[in-house]
């Protein structure tokens, strides 16, 4: 089977016909069937970002492909425990096998339910949800209502509507049951197990891990045959910034090698800060986004510079990574990106000579864009 069966959209079952798991050569008409039945299966990961690799079958082996490093970091899932609205913004990975796109960038969301029964922490996804305030998200295209593709924030008051609790379609929701293992992670079983050569197996697997920045949320598919190649997929939030009293968590997404982007979770019922400056009405005096967190990769390249790091390389990474966060602060205003370019182009340009070398901190690049005195 061709592997990217396996990276096409979990989050749209439009972009998943079952033809794409078809390639020349005679293919068992079982195989078919059974790649389709995976689709339609993974459809419920919403993906929607970073290093991503294969985690399916750890249940059997306990060594997760791409798991976290190993520290000593205890999570305490209590922390978790409640109704989170989580948003994602995705872009497809440029060196991935996704072809660009206007703008690049588009939006997810689900609600997740942590609820703890003994020792066991009981994790559902409800991928279908409403807001009484659909604005900036959908647009009716021939008659039939769409999701707007671009990176969706939410105003004030629909934030106020996601900290006091959105309605969910129970029907599709997914449930999984996660226990702690010695290594503090918490885990589902589900791996893929064949019973002979003849049969099909697919299987997924949720976990939560610990790390030092906040917990890395991660789900895993696989499919299996004793006759044909294993499809296997594997989706990633990893935290970033973690507020437990706030009810606020922001940090890096990736799904394969596929797409990247970030996500934001917000907890029913809490209230932080970071709302107000978050909420769209606020997000055009920033080109970096609220809480800095999004400006972390490239001031971390920077440093490198600062260590004597003056490489091409270094310096091409630098202006993508400028680029993208002066792309991101044009969708959140929901400003078409293609009739902007050379705007944009000559903005980036501006942004890398001053951080680069006149050496102006970015925090302070995006003061001096809010106070209006930073233009292309």
């Amino acid at each position: 089977m061709h592997p990217a069966a396996l990276r096409s959209d979990p989050a749209d079952r439009s972009s998943c016909a079952p033809t794409c798991f078809v390639r020349p050569a005679a293919q068992p008409r079982w195989a078919i069937r059974a790649a389709a039945a995976f689709t339609l299966a993974l459809a419920s990961l919403f993906a929607s970002s970073s290093s991503v690799a294969s985690a399916a079958g750890t249940e059997a082996t306990g060594d997760a492909t791409g798991s976290a490093p190993d520290r000593k970091v205890a999570l305490d899932v209590r922390a978790l425990v409640g109704e989170w609205y989580v948003l994602v913004h995705t872009r497809p990975r440029p060196d991935g096998d996704a072809a660009e796109t206007d703008g690049a960038q588009s939006y997810r969301d689900a609600v997740w339910r942590f609820e703890l029964e003994g020792g066991r922490l009981r994790w559902t996804i409800y991928p279908e949800l409403d807001f009484r305030d659909e604005s900036g998200r959908y647009e009716v295209v021939r008659g039939e209502r769409a999701r707007i593709h671009h990176a969706w924030r939410p105003t004030q008051s629909q934030l106020e509507e996601i900290r006091s609790g959105l309605s969910v379609v129970e029907r599709n929701a997914r449930t999984k049951t996660l226990r702690p293992d010695d290594s503090g992670t918490w885990r589902s079983t589900g791996a893929a197990r064949l019973g002979s050569a003849s049969s099909v197996a697919y299987g997924e697997q949720w976990r939560i891990e610990p790390a030092d920045s906040g917990p890395v949320f991660v789900r895993s598919a696989s499919l299996r045959s004793g006759r044909a190649a294993s499809l296997e997929g594997t989706t990633r939030f990893d935290a970033v910034v973690f507020e437990a009293d706030g009810g606020w968590i922001e940090g890096r997404y990736a799904r394969d090698e596929r797409e990247r982007g970030r996500f934001y979770m917000w907890r029913k019922g809490a209230t932080s800060e970071r709302d107000r400056a978050f909420a769209v009405a606020s997000a055009d005096a920033s080109l970096f986004g609220p809480g800095g967190a999004a400006r972390m990769p490239v001031e971390a390249l920077m440093r490198r510079i600062e260590s004597g790091d003056g490489s091409r390389a270094n310096r091409e990474a630098i202006r993508a990574g400028i680029r993208e966060l002066v792309e991101e602060s044009y969708t959140r205003r929901g400003l078409a990106l293609p009739p902007r370019a050379g705007e944009i182009d000559a903005l980036v340009s501006e942004i890398e000579r001053l951080a680069v070398v006149e050496g102006v901190p970015l925090v302070e690049i995006d003061r001096r864009f809010a106070a209006g005195e930073l233009s292309p």
